[in-house]
């Protein structure tokens, strides 16, 4: 796993480099071993990791590169039974080979890709869901540690969300975590963290946010969700618990738990409302 990250990091003309130096190294090795060796399938290891790291369009560039320089040695090698027709053709087939192979793997790695980031994203909300949430907090606590940074947080909570559901149906229900999640995307920064916990909670996550700016943004989102369920005619509230921290702790749970503990605060008092402290 450390090696994909490492070489997900480097740019591609490193990738392709070592590519072609890997292609090199077989074809030398192509040309040292008898006739009778057939070592044209070894030509995908090279091919297959540019293709990984660099995409599908630097994988048939060094397939062309590959089929080439293996038909140059399988003609040499052969060349009192082989014609130039005969040698041009053998190659085209192990070249097609080849981009069969990368389109096969190029739509593995996507496919992949795709699963490993529906496994992070809420499917209802499209927003970052439970796990990435707390592999983004975790980062952004060390940061705002290192650097001396604030950081506030919000756990918001519809309330009465089972009391809407009954009354106008699980899909209604659905269509309004559809319409927070977008209020709050709408009224927040790109560098904000928005995630649904799960069933009707939310957390925000504000990075570099000390309590009096914090304290502006979190009461324009109460208002701006507020604003949005009266123009759909739903009889909405929510109970919002947030906290600006100096120096968070280490643990992205017991960040969420002081959170969590003001919005349970607006919950057992009448519901509806913004409770924001700093420094528990």
């Amino acid at each position: 796993m450390d090696l994909i990250l490492f070489f997900d990091k480097k740019p591609k003309f490193i990738v392709i480099s070592l590519g072609i130096i890997l292609a090199i190294a077989i074809a030398a090795l192509d040309y040292a071993v008898t006739s009778d060796f057939y070592l044209f399938v070894f030509y995908l290891l090279p091919i297959l990791f540019v293709t990984r790291f660099a995409g599908r369009s630097a994988g048939i560039f060094l397939s062309i590169f590959s089929a080439v320089n293996w038909g140059i040695i399988d003609f040499f090698q052969q060349q009192n039974s082989y014609s130039y027709l005969i040698a041009i053709w053998n190659t085209l087939v192990v070249f097609s080979f080849f981009l069969i192979v990368i389109y096969l793997a190029d739509e593995l790695y996507k496919a992949l890709e795709r699963e490993k980031t529906l496994a992070r994203i809420d499917y209802k909300t499209g927003l970052a869901n439970k796990a990435l949430f707390f592999e983004l907090a975790q980062l952004e606590i060390k940061r705002a540690n290192r650097y001396r940074h604030p950081l506030t947080i919000a756990y918001i909570d519809i309330d009465d969300f089972k009391v809407f559901n009954d009354k106008f149906t699980r899909k209604s229900g659905n269509l309004l975590l559809k319409e927070v999640a977008q209020s709050l995307k709408n009224n927040l920064r790109q560098t904000d963290i928005i995630a649904r916990l799960g069933g009707d909670e939310f957390a925000i996550l504000l990075p570099g946010s000390g309590f009096e700016p914090s304290k502006i943004v979190l009461q324009r989102v109460h208002s701006h969700l507020l604003e949005s369920m009266d123009n759909l005619g739903w009889p909405v509230t929510f109970s919002i618990g947030a906290v600006t921290l100096i120096n968070p702790p280490e643990s992205v749970n017991e960040m969420l738990e002081k959170a969590d503990r003001l919005m349970y605060f607006i919950k057992t008092n009448g519901k509806d409302g913004l409770e924001h402290r700093t420094g528990i």
